[in-house]
C-alpha cells in the first residue's frame, strides 16, 4: 500500500548512515525528515563521557549527514540515544542548532520478547500528538501498512516530527 507518508528517521551516524549512503540520500530526496541520533549511539551521560566527546559525538553525526545528502543539511531535532537526557546534553544539542526529543509510546519492536504481532498491538494504541518509536527491523515494519491503516482509521494522522511539533 502506498500511503504517500512521510516519516522522521533517527539513524545512528557510525553504523547506519555511512554504510548506505545512497538510501539515505534517497530517504531524504523523497521528502523524508533524517535527524540526528549520535555518530556512537553511546549513551551520553556526563559520568561516563568528557563534555568534549559527547558534543563530538552529536557533532560528528550532523557532518557525516551532510556528507551523505551532498547538500548543507542543519537537523532539527536529536534523539539522545537510549532516551538518556540530561541539562548538559539537552544544552550541547541546542548550542548545535538542534531540539531534544523523545518519545511517548514505544512499538517494543528491539525487546527480545517481541514480535511483529505486539509492536502492531503497541503502535496502533496511538493517541493524538505521541511521537512513536519505531526501528526499521522486521518486528516494526512487517505490518506497518495495517498499523497506519488503523491509526488512519482511528482519525490520526502520521505525520514527520518537524509537522508534528510544528516547526520548519
Amino acid at each position: 500500500d502506498d500511503f504517500s507518508l512521510k516519516f522522521t528517521f533517527f539513524p545512528v551516524g557510525g553504523r547506519v548512515l555511512d554504510k548506505e549512503p545512497d538510501l539515505w540520500r534517497d530517504i531524504f530526496l523523497q521528502g523524508h525528515e533524517i535527524e540526528n541520533h549520535s555518530h556512537s549511539h553511546r549513551v551520553l551521560n556526563t559520568r561516563l563521557l568528557q563534555l568534549d566527546d559527547i558534543k563530538n559525538d552529536i557533532a560528528s553525526h550532523q557532518e557525516l549527514l551532510t556528507s551523505v545528502l551532498q547538500e548543507p543539511y542543519q537537523a532539527r531535532f536529536f534523539r539522545p540515544p537510549g532516551g538518556w537526557i540530561e541539562p548538559s546534553v539537552t544544552e550541547i544539542a541546542q548550542d548545535l542548532g538542534l531540539q531534544v526529543v523523545t518519545w511517548s509510546l514505544s512499538s517494543g519492536g528491539t525487546s527480545s520478547l517481541s514480535t511483529p504481532d505486539s509492536s502492531f498491538y503497541n503502535v496502533t494504541r496511538a493517541r493524538g500528538g505521541d511521537i512513536v518509536l519505531m526501528h526499521c527491523i522486521n518486528n516494526d515494519t512487517l505490518r506497518l501498512s495495517q498499523m497506519v491503516e488503523v491509526l488512519q482509521n482511528k482519525g490520526l494522522g502520521v505525520v514527520p516530527l518537524s509537522q508534528l511539533l510544528d516547526t520548519t
